[in-house]
């Protein structure tokens, strides 16, 4: 079930969010009435004072603001790593090599190999009809094409440790916006500790007063 609060009197008292407030012919709270019929009296609920009851809400706000602001930022680490892993993927694939006579000559992944009569490699057509000749291609040696997958190789893993390591700080980040609930949770308890202390201070207070008037 969930709750508000009504003000009255300087003090706060929690009513169900569906309830019907009653008061009396002067206007003053004397209680509320359930959806199931059932009226509960100003007498029978402990009412929260101004400390009390601001209490209760900088617990509640607080848990709160610490899970928002632990999901926002997982989810800004996340999308760090999945664009870095995306770049290096959509780089490798726009590309390949064709092997011919010790070198390795790039081409566009779709592109149609052009070769002569001796079926020794010429050049390439795109996927638009345009033809680009071996003699205007720079063609890397055995060295020069194995450093390059290096670099292509440890870029792919910089982009899969990245994705990784922002994997860790998403959960990371759920288990603080976990904290941050617990911690709006314990903020509810310590505002029902206060309410529980009113409760047991107003007792005592009328069972002085009756041994009192003994």
């Amino acid at each position: 079930m969930s709750y508000t609060y009504y003000h009255y009197n300087n003090m706060y008292y929690q009513v169900p969010t569906n309830a019907t407030i009653m008061t009396d012919s002067q206007n003053r709270f004397v209680g509320y009435q359930t959806s199931t019929g059932q009226m509960v009296h100003i007498t029978n609920i402990t009412g929260l004072d101004q400390e009390q009851f601001s209490a209760l809400h900088i617990g509640q706000y607080e848990g709160q603001q610490a899970a928002t602001t632990s999901i926002q930022d997982s989810t800004r680490m996340n999308n760090v790593g999945v664009n870095a892993g995306q770049q290096a993927a959509q780089t490798s694939m726009a590309e390949t090599y064709y092997h011919f006579n010790n070198m390795y000559y790039k081409v566009p992944t779709n592109a149609i190999i052009m070769t002569n009569s001796q079926n020794q490699f010429t050049g390439y057509q795109t996927s638009t009809g345009q033809t680009f000749n071996i003699d205007n291609m720079a063609g890397l040696n055995q060295d020069q094409f194995s450093a390059l997958h290096i670099a292509q190789y440890e870029g792919e893993h910089a982009a899969a440790t990245s994705i990784q390591d922002s994997t860790r700080m998403n959960n990371v980040g759920v288990n603080a916006a976990h904290v941050g609930v617990v911690a709006g949770k314990v903020g509810v308890a310590a505002g029902q500790i206060g309410v529980n202390q009113a409760h047991t201070t107003q007792y005592y207070t009328k069972m002085d007063q009756a041994e009192g008037a003994n």
